[in-house]
Protein backbone atom coordinates (compact mmCIF):
# COMPACT_ATOMS: atom_id res chain seq x y z
CA UNK A 1 0.00 0.00 0.00
CA UNK A 2 1.24 3.66 -0.97
CA UNK A 3 1.86 5.75 2.29
CA UNK A 4 -0.99 8.04 2.89
CA UNK A 5 0.38 11.91 2.64
CA UNK A 6 -1.85 15.24 2.95
CA UNK A 7 -1.11 18.45 0.96
CA UNK A 8 -2.67 22.14 1.15
CA UNK A 9 -3.21 23.67 -2.12
CA UNK A 10 -3.84 27.01 -3.01
CA UNK A 11 -7.14 28.60 -3.31
CA UNK A 12 -9.48 28.34 -6.52
CA UNK A 13 -13.18 28.92 -7.53
CA UNK A 14 -12.74 27.19 -11.14
CA UNK A 15 -12.26 23.50 -9.74
CA UNK A 16 -8.58 23.64 -10.05
CA UNK A 17 -9.12 23.38 -14.31
CA UNK A 18 -8.18 27.29 -14.67
CA UNK A 19 -6.92 30.33 -12.73
CA UNK A 20 -9.44 32.24 -10.39
CA UNK A 21 -7.80 35.33 -9.82
CA UNK A 22 -6.61 36.61 -6.33
CA UNK A 23 -10.12 36.38 -4.24
CA UNK A 24 -9.11 33.62 -1.45
CA UNK A 25 -5.28 34.08 -1.99
CA UNK A 26 -2.99 34.59 0.63
CA UNK A 27 -2.81 38.48 1.40
CA UNK A 28 0.90 37.86 2.65
CA UNK A 29 2.79 40.69 0.03
CA UNK A 30 5.83 37.89 -0.06
CA UNK A 31 3.99 35.23 -0.79
CA UNK A 32 4.26 33.87 -4.51
CA UNK A 33 0.97 33.83 -5.31
CA UNK A 34 0.16 37.67 -4.13
CA UNK A 35 3.62 38.75 -6.05
CA UNK A 36 2.12 36.93 -9.21
CA UNK A 37 -1.26 36.40 -9.11
CA UNK A 38 -1.74 32.81 -9.06
CA UNK A 39 -0.77 29.97 -7.53
CA UNK A 40 0.47 27.28 -10.05
CA UNK A 41 -1.49 24.53 -8.31
CA UNK A 42 -4.62 26.15 -10.01
CA UNK A 43 -4.70 23.68 -13.09
CA UNK A 44 -4.03 20.81 -10.70
CA UNK A 45 -7.48 19.31 -12.08
CA UNK A 46 -7.77 20.55 -15.88
CA UNK A 47 -8.11 16.65 -16.85
CA UNK A 48 -8.02 17.73 -20.58
CA UNK A 49 -4.64 17.85 -20.66
CA UNK A 50 -3.49 14.01 -20.89
CA UNK A 51 0.38 12.37 -21.57
CA UNK A 52 0.64 8.59 -22.58
CA UNK A 53 -2.46 8.31 -20.10
CA UNK A 54 -1.73 10.11 -17.44
CA UNK A 55 -2.41 14.12 -15.93
CA UNK A 56 0.76 16.43 -14.82
CA UNK A 57 0.52 18.61 -12.11
CA UNK A 58 2.08 20.89 -9.47
CA UNK A 59 1.74 20.08 -5.98
CA UNK A 60 4.05 23.02 -4.11
CA UNK A 61 4.64 20.62 -0.96
CA UNK A 62 6.55 18.65 -3.58
CA UNK A 63 8.19 21.50 -5.35
CA UNK A 64 9.58 22.68 -1.59
CA UNK A 65 11.54 19.26 -1.32
CA UNK A 66 11.52 17.45 -5.00
CA UNK A 67 15.08 15.69 -3.74
CA UNK A 68 13.46 14.17 -0.73
CA UNK A 69 10.37 12.66 -3.05
CA UNK A 70 11.79 11.94 -6.01
CA UNK A 71 10.26 8.49 -7.56
CA UNK A 72 7.51 8.15 -4.45
CA UNK A 73 4.30 6.93 -5.21
CA UNK A 74 1.57 8.41 -2.18
CA UNK A 75 -1.61 8.41 -1.62
CA UNK A 76 -2.47 12.06 -1.20
CA UNK A 77 -5.23 13.63 0.47
CA UNK A 78 -5.86 17.46 -0.30
CA UNK A 79 -7.54 20.61 1.44
CA UNK A 80 -7.49 24.70 1.01
CA UNK A 81 -7.77 27.44 2.62
CA UNK A 82 -10.49 31.01 1.57
CA UNK A 83 -7.82 33.36 2.80
CA UNK A 84 -10.79 36.02 2.66
CA UNK A 85 -13.32 33.93 4.65
CA UNK A 86 -10.32 31.87 6.81
CA UNK A 87 -12.54 28.84 5.62
CA UNK A 88 -10.45 25.32 5.43
CA UNK A 89 -12.37 23.07 2.63
CA UNK A 90 -11.56 19.12 1.98
CA UNK A 91 -11.16 18.07 -1.51
CA UNK A 92 -10.80 14.20 -0.92
CA UNK A 93 -7.81 11.99 -2.12
CA UNK A 94 -5.87 11.45 -5.35
CA UNK A 95 -4.26 8.07 -5.39
CA UNK A 96 -1.04 6.75 -6.57
CA UNK A 97 0.54 10.31 -7.22
CA UNK A 98 3.98 9.96 -8.87
CA UNK A 99 6.76 12.68 -7.64
CA UNK A 100 8.60 12.78 -11.19
CA UNK A 101 12.25 14.24 -11.76
CA UNK A 102 13.15 17.53 -13.37
CA UNK A 103 14.19 16.39 -16.42
CA UNK A 104 10.60 14.89 -17.15
CA UNK A 105 9.24 17.84 -16.24
CA UNK A 106 11.64 19.77 -18.96
CA UNK A 107 9.38 17.09 -21.44
CA UNK A 108 6.32 17.84 -19.90
CA UNK A 109 6.26 21.42 -20.41
CA UNK A 110 7.96 21.03 -23.98
CA UNK A 111 4.79 18.85 -24.90
CA UNK A 112 2.51 21.87 -23.36
CA UNK A 113 4.25 23.84 -25.85
CA UNK A 114 4.07 21.64 -29.10
CA UNK A 115 0.37 21.00 -28.11
CA UNK A 116 -0.75 24.80 -27.88
CA UNK A 117 -1.43 24.06 -23.86
CA UNK A 118 1.30 26.15 -22.40
CA UNK A 119 -0.55 29.17 -24.61
CA UNK A 120 -3.78 28.28 -23.09
CA UNK A 121 -2.47 28.77 -19.97
CA UNK A 122 -1.01 31.69 -21.22
CA UNK A 123 -4.12 33.09 -22.10
CA UNK A 124 -5.97 32.25 -18.83
CA UNK A 125 -3.16 34.14 -16.72
CA UNK A 126 -3.56 37.15 -19.28
CA UNK A 127 -7.40 36.94 -18.58
CA UNK A 128 -7.22 37.58 -14.73
CA UNK A 129 -4.39 40.06 -14.66
CA UNK A 130 -1.41 37.95 -13.61
CA UNK A 131 2.16 38.08 -14.45
CA UNK A 132 1.85 35.05 -17.03
CA UNK A 133 5.78 36.12 -17.86
CA UNK A 134 6.55 34.13 -14.79
CA UNK A 135 4.99 30.86 -16.19
CA UNK A 136 7.82 29.07 -17.65
CA UNK A 137 10.66 30.50 -15.05
CA UNK A 138 11.43 27.71 -13.55
CA UNK A 139 10.84 24.63 -16.20
CA UNK A 140 12.14 22.06 -14.02
CA UNK A 141 9.43 22.59 -11.21
CA UNK A 142 6.83 22.82 -14.08
CA UNK A 143 5.25 19.59 -12.69
CA UNK A 144 6.09 18.05 -9.70
CA UNK A 145 3.53 14.75 -10.15
CA UNK A 146 1.24 12.63 -12.74
CA UNK A 147 -1.24 10.35 -11.82
CA UNK A 148 -4.28 8.79 -13.99
CA UNK A 149 -7.62 10.31 -14.38
CA UNK A 150 -9.38 7.10 -12.54
CA UNK A 151 -7.17 7.54 -9.24
CA UNK A 152 -8.97 10.59 -8.54
CA UNK A 153 -11.09 10.58 -5.55
CA UNK A 154 -12.14 13.65 -4.69
CA UNK A 155 -15.64 15.28 -3.56
CA UNK A 156 -18.22 16.82 -5.60
CA UNK A 157 -17.65 19.86 -3.74
CA UNK A 158 -15.28 20.84 -1.93
CA UNK A 159 -16.43 20.47 1.85
CA UNK A 160 -15.65 22.63 4.81
CA UNK A 161 -13.71 21.75 8.40
CA UNK A 162 -12.80 23.67 11.43
CA UNK A 163 -9.62 25.31 12.08
CA UNK A 164 -9.21 23.50 15.00
CA UNK A 165 -9.55 20.08 13.59
CA UNK A 166 -6.61 17.91 14.85
CA UNK A 167 -6.78 15.90 11.14
CA UNK A 168 -5.01 19.11 9.96
CA UNK A 169 -2.33 20.39 11.77
CA UNK A 170 -0.67 22.98 9.56
CA UNK A 171 -1.23 25.58 7.73
CA UNK A 172 2.29 25.47 5.70
CA UNK A 173 2.52 24.02 2.37
CA UNK A 174 4.34 20.76 3.04
CA UNK A 175 3.55 17.30 2.69
CA UNK A 176 2.36 16.15 6.15
CA UNK A 177 1.45 12.63 7.32
CA UNK A 178 -2.36 11.82 6.47
CA UNK A 179 -4.28 11.18 10.14
CA UNK A 180 -7.86 11.21 8.75
CA UNK A 181 -10.26 12.89 7.00
CA UNK A 182 -11.69 16.24 9.43
CA UNK A 183 -15.02 16.90 10.68
CA UNK A 184 -16.80 17.65 7.54
CA UNK A 185 -19.95 20.40 7.47
CA UNK A 186 -22.30 19.07 5.19
CA UNK A 187 -26.12 18.75 5.65
CA UNK A 188 -28.84 18.17 2.97
CA UNK A 189 -31.75 18.65 5.18
CA UNK A 190 -32.73 22.19 4.11
CA UNK A 191 -33.36 24.44 7.13
CA UNK A 192 -35.32 27.74 6.27
CA UNK A 193 -33.71 31.20 7.57
CA UNK A 194 -35.18 34.48 6.98
CA UNK A 195 -33.84 37.86 5.77
CA UNK A 196 -31.50 39.76 3.10
CA UNK A 197 -28.21 40.86 3.44
CA UNK A 198 -27.77 43.71 0.94
CA UNK A 199 -24.88 43.00 -1.37
CA UNK A 200 -22.19 45.59 -3.24
CA UNK A 201 -21.71 45.86 -6.48
CA UNK A 202 -19.81 42.07 -6.94
CA UNK A 203 -20.34 40.06 -4.42
CA UNK A 204 -18.18 36.76 -4.74
CA UNK A 205 -20.78 33.89 -3.91
CA UNK A 206 -19.70 30.52 -2.02
CA UNK A 207 -17.29 27.97 -2.92
CA UNK A 208 -19.98 25.76 -5.12
CA UNK A 209 -21.96 29.01 -6.21
CA UNK A 210 -18.73 28.60 -6.79
CA UNK A 211 -17.49 29.58 -9.86
CA UNK A 212 -19.04 32.40 -10.16
CA UNK A 213 -19.44 36.45 -9.77
CA UNK A 214 -22.51 37.55 -8.84
CA UNK A 215 -23.20 40.85 -10.58
CA UNK A 216 -25.23 44.04 -10.02
CA UNK A 217 -28.04 43.18 -12.23
CA UNK A 218 -29.01 39.62 -10.30
CA UNK A 219 -28.46 41.73 -6.97
CA UNK A 220 -30.75 44.42 -7.80
CA UNK A 221 -33.43 41.82 -8.90
CA UNK A 222 -33.14 39.42 -5.97
CA UNK A 223 -33.23 42.61 -3.57
CA UNK A 224 -36.51 43.81 -5.66
CA UNK A 225 -37.86 40.38 -5.38
CA UNK A 226 -37.10 40.03 -1.60
CA UNK A 227 -38.54 43.39 -0.45
CA UNK A 228 -42.10 42.43 -2.67
CA UNK A 229 -42.26 38.83 -1.46
CA UNK A 230 -42.09 40.23 2.04
CA UNK A 231 -44.74 42.93 1.79
CA UNK A 232 -46.95 40.06 0.43
CA UNK A 233 -46.18 36.96 2.46
CA UNK A 234 -44.50 38.99 5.61
CA UNK A 235 -40.38 39.12 6.23
CA UNK A 236 -40.40 36.21 8.37
CA UNK A 237 -41.44 34.22 5.78
CA UNK A 238 -39.01 35.11 3.17
CA UNK A 239 -35.34 35.04 3.24
CA UNK A 240 -32.14 34.92 0.68
CA UNK A 241 -28.88 32.41 0.31
CA UNK A 242 -30.13 29.85 2.15
CA UNK A 243 -28.11 26.93 2.25
CA UNK A 244 -28.55 23.68 0.93
CA UNK A 245 -26.78 20.61 0.31
CA UNK A 246 -23.87 21.60 2.06
CA UNK A 247 -22.71 24.69 0.25
CA UNK A 248 -25.16 25.75 -2.44
CA UNK A 249 -27.40 28.39 -1.58
CA UNK A 250 -31.02 29.49 -2.61
CA UNK A 251 -31.34 32.97 -4.77
CA UNK A 252 -34.96 33.23 -2.32
CA UNK A 253 -37.29 31.02 -0.71
CA UNK A 254 -40.91 31.61 0.45
CA UNK A 255 -41.79 29.55 3.30
CA UNK A 256 -45.29 28.64 3.19
CA UNK A 257 -47.84 26.40 6.13
CA UNK A 258 -47.14 23.21 4.55
CA UNK A 259 -43.81 23.48 2.10
CA UNK A 260 -42.04 25.87 0.55
CA UNK A 261 -41.26 27.84 -2.63
CA UNK A 262 -37.42 28.21 -3.86
CA UNK A 263 -36.61 30.63 -6.41
CA UNK A 264 -33.99 30.78 -8.72
CA UNK A 265 -32.66 34.22 -10.32
CA UNK A 266 -30.94 34.17 -13.86
CA UNK A 267 -30.17 37.51 -16.02
CA UNK A 268 -29.23 35.83 -19.57
CA UNK A 269 -30.96 37.37 -22.19
CA UNK A 270 -31.82 34.33 -23.73
CA UNK A 271 -35.31 33.12 -22.21
CA UNK A 272 -34.16 29.32 -23.01
CA UNK A 273 -30.66 29.32 -21.32
CA UNK A 274 -32.29 30.99 -18.17
CA UNK A 275 -34.21 27.81 -17.96
CA UNK A 276 -31.40 25.71 -18.72
CA UNK A 277 -29.93 26.79 -16.23
CA UNK A 278 -32.51 27.23 -13.74
CA UNK A 279 -33.93 23.60 -13.65
CA UNK A 280 -31.07 21.45 -12.51
CA UNK A 281 -30.58 23.74 -9.63
CA UNK A 282 -33.80 23.72 -8.59
CA UNK A 283 -34.16 20.06 -9.05
CA UNK A 284 -30.99 19.34 -6.83
CA UNK A 285 -31.67 22.11 -4.18
CA UNK A 286 -35.64 20.40 -3.43
CA UNK A 287 -34.82 16.72 -4.25
CA UNK A 288 -30.95 15.71 -3.55
CA UNK A 289 -30.44 13.17 -2.57
CA UNK A 290 -33.96 11.96 -1.85
CA UNK A 291 -35.88 15.04 -0.28
CA UNK A 292 -38.46 17.13 -1.30
CA UNK A 293 -38.01 20.31 0.46
CA UNK A 294 -40.35 21.98 -1.78
CA UNK A 295 -43.69 21.83 -3.36
CA UNK A 296 -43.19 24.61 -5.96
CA UNK A 297 -40.09 26.08 -7.67
CA UNK A 298 -40.46 29.43 -9.95
CA UNK A 299 -37.04 30.70 -12.45
CA UNK A 300 -37.36 34.55 -12.56
CA UNK A 301 -35.51 36.61 -15.29
CA UNK A 302 -36.19 39.48 -16.93
CA UNK A 303 -36.80 37.76 -20.53
CA UNK A 304 -40.48 37.70 -21.79
CA UNK A 305 -42.32 34.48 -21.74
CA UNK A 306 -43.05 33.11 -25.32
CA UNK A 307 -45.24 30.00 -26.56
CA UNK A 308 -42.39 27.17 -26.91
CA UNK A 309 -41.06 28.14 -23.41
CA UNK A 310 -44.55 28.10 -21.97
CA UNK A 311 -45.79 24.65 -23.45
CA UNK A 312 -42.52 23.33 -22.18
CA UNK A 313 -42.75 24.10 -18.58
CA UNK A 314 -46.55 22.74 -18.96
CA UNK A 315 -45.42 19.61 -20.24
CA UNK A 316 -42.74 19.06 -17.75
CA UNK A 317 -45.47 19.55 -15.34
CA UNK A 318 -47.46 17.27 -16.89
CA UNK A 319 -45.06 14.68 -18.07
CA UNK A 320 -42.87 14.28 -14.85
CA UNK A 321 -45.17 16.05 -12.53
CA UNK A 322 -42.47 18.94 -11.24
CA UNK A 323 -43.77 21.69 -9.97
CA UNK A 324 -41.31 24.30 -12.04
CA UNK A 325 -43.15 27.64 -13.51
CA UNK A 326 -41.79 31.20 -14.69
CA UNK A 327 -42.28 34.43 -13.35
CA UNK A 328 -40.82 37.47 -15.43
CA UNK A 329 -39.39 40.44 -13.46
CA UNK A 330 -40.16 43.76 -15.28
CA UNK A 331 -36.77 45.91 -15.23
CA UNK A 332 -38.94 48.86 -16.23
CA UNK A 333 -40.82 48.86 -13.13
CA UNK A 334 -38.79 46.71 -11.16
CA UNK A 335 -41.60 44.53 -10.12
CA UNK A 336 -42.21 40.60 -10.24
CA UNK A 337 -44.68 40.11 -12.52
CA UNK A 338 -47.54 38.42 -10.69
CA UNK A 339 -48.43 36.17 -13.71
CA UNK A 340 -46.88 32.22 -13.64
CA UNK A 341 -45.98 30.55 -16.51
Amino acid sequence: MNEKKLSRICWNTNNWQKPSGKYGKSRNPKAYEMIVGYGHEEWLLDLEKIIDGYHYAFLQAIAAHRDKYNGKIFDISLYSINNDTKTRWWLGEIKNVQIISESESFNVLKIYKSKGWFQEMVEQLKAIDADYKNLQKYPESFATIKFRVKNINLLDSPLQFSANDAAVASNYYNLKNFKSIPKLSYSNKFSFKSGHSQKSEKAIANYEAHKRTIDLFHNRIQEKVYNQLCLACGSHNVGTENPVNGDSKIDLVVRNKKSNTFYEIKTSNSLLKCIREAIPQLLEYTYFPNCVNANKLIIISHNKMNNDAEKYLKHLRKKFNLPIYYQQFNIDTNILENKLY
